[in-house]
């Protein structure tokens, strides 16, 4: 049985409209538990994909590490993993 390639096709409005609430949730709780000195952070993506879709549209794996290069310098000062 051979499987089908999610990223063969542009993502549809409703994977946009499910990357912008994770994209929106991620941004809001990363910076949270940085700032708590929380020592470790694990974010489980159990959307993810190969990263972006045949237009090039970023999927949720590059949207939650472009939110985490944002927060790198709070990252590395409180020193969590």
């Amino acid at each position: 049985m051979s499987s089908k390639d999610l990223q063969d096709e542009p993502f549809d409005d409703t994977t946009i409209a499910k990357l912008n609430i994770f994209q929106l949730y991620t941004q809001a709780w990363i910076p949270t538990w940085v700032m708590q000195n929380t020592p470790k952070i694990c974010v489980f993506d159990f959307f993810a994909g190969t990263g972006y879709d045949k237009r090039s549209v970023a999927g949720s794996p590059i949207r939650i590490l472009e939110i985490i290069k944002q927060y790198a310098v709070n990252i590395f000062q409180n020193k969590v993993e």
